[in-house]
């Protein structure tokens, strides 16, 4: 029925077609039978020779529509949860007024989202499986695909992952698609580019899809686009081509009445401000972004806004404030879980330290970016955050 071998109760409900609670007892009755083996609470696994006889026994009395039927709960029950992510982290996030509404009908199945990011850490082979599944079955359940894949993104986002993003991207892009949901998907390509180092292709990938999005008719998404191009252009240090289409996202956004990406681009703007060396209009453009921010509750964008002022505030060496900013979106990026945003916050937390005369403080924080790093498949911010710890640990030392 499914490509995979491990279960979740969300899954195996979907599978049969009830509700979880109803769908554990079925999944429990079976673990007494030996048919299924609990591998920790609400995840199964089907022994080799069972999962062989289950399918054979699905295809014998199961008619084509209804094993197709299972593989698209499966999927939907999928979307739902990575919309979920979104909706508890980003609330606000352009995605949730991009997709149908129908998509977001259905129980989200988690209130926490660090919870459902642990859910998804350890679904993920299993959801890798079943995507590349329906994708070779083609026809509608091949449709799927593509929300199922960017409903993940605030989760690969969360967890450095441009690996598996990439792939499930170029599974999704391998669909016959119009040119919006392409356009949609090949900005996350170069979302995924990005997290993933590379400097050209992002850049390639956001215009792209600009013009992907301007092809279908979508002024949403090609906004979007374009802001995304502005970030990336900012990011490499090509300011003066990041400033047009930043400032057009801007403007596109106000005029839309899109308050909260206007707010994504002002904030981009104050960073592109301080870094052509305007400091005063910089702070001033990205406190008014976080302001925005906090009035509407965004755990993600606070988080995101207080790193860039800390940072800004560790520059010109008001080391106190710049603590202070950096521990409040360090407690935000935790409560939502995203370790990809934590991790970077600590290298510069612990820099802060180092910097202001504390080596002392810096040396836990830098052990824990280092932990994260290598969580999250990163050697080589684990090799930067381990030298900068024996660094200071030598500090220390010669400070007797």
């Amino acid at each position: 029925m499914i490509a995979a071998q491990d279960l979740s109760l969300p899954v195996g409900a979907a599978i049969l077609g009830r509700p979880p609670q109803q769908a554990e007892a079925v999944l429990e009755a079976l673990v007494d039978l030996h048919l299924l083996r609990s591998t920790s609470p609400e995840r199964y696994q089907l022994h080799d020779l069972v999962q062989v006889y289950a399918r054979t026994l699905a295809e014998n009395r199961l008619s084509a529509a209804e094993r197709t039927a299972i593989l698209e709960r499966v999927l939907c029950g999928y979307r739902r949860i990575g919309l979920a992510t979104i909706e508890l982290s980003e609330p606000s996030s352009a995605l949730l007024s991009w997709i149908d509404a129908g998509w977001l009908e259905a129980p989200r199945g988690f209130d926490d989202p660090a919870a459902a990011f642990e859910w998804l850490d350890r679904e993920l082979p299993t959801l890798r499986a079943v995507v590349r599944q329906a994708t070779q079955a083609g026809g509608e359940t091949a449709e799927l695909v593509p929300g199922v894949v960017l409903s993940l993104v605030g989760y690969l986002m969360a967890r450095n992952n441009a690996v598996d993003w990439c792939d499930l991207l170029s599974d999704a892009l391998a669909l016959d698609l119009d040119d919006r949901v392409r356009g949609m998907l090949v900005m996350h390509r170069g979302m995924s580019e990005a997290i993933a180092g590379l400097r050209d292709e992002p850049v390639q990938s956001f215009r792209d899809s600009a013009e992907l999005f301007r092809r279908g008719g979508d002024a949403q998404g090609e906004v979007a686009a374009t802001g995304n191009l502005g970030q990336m252009l900012n990011r490499l240090g090509r300011l003066d081509e990041a400033v047009e289409p930043i400032e057009r996202a801007l403007a596109i956004n106000r005029e839309l009445g899109n308050e909260n990406q206007a707010a994504k681009s002002l904030r981009t703007l104050g960073n592109l401000f301080w870094m052509r060396g305007d400091h005063a209009r910089g702070l001033e453009t990205t406190e008014a972004a976080l302001a925005y921010f906090r009035a509407a509750g965004e755990a993600w964008d606070i988080a995101m806004s207080l790193h860039i002022l800390g940072e800004m505030r560790r520059q010109q060496t008001r080391y106190a404030e710049a603590v202070d900013h950096l521990l409040e979106a360090a407690g935000l990026y935790r409560s939502i879980g995203h370790l990809s945003g934590l991790m970077e916050l600590l290298g510069d937390l612990a820099a802060c330290h180092v910097e202001s005369g504390a080596p002392d403080l810096a040396v836990p924080v830098f052990s824990e970016a280092i932990e994260l790093a290598e969580e999250l498949r990163d050697p080589g911010r684990a090799r930067r955050f381990g030298a900068a710890l024996d660094a200071a640990l030598e500090q220390i030392e010669a400070d007797g």
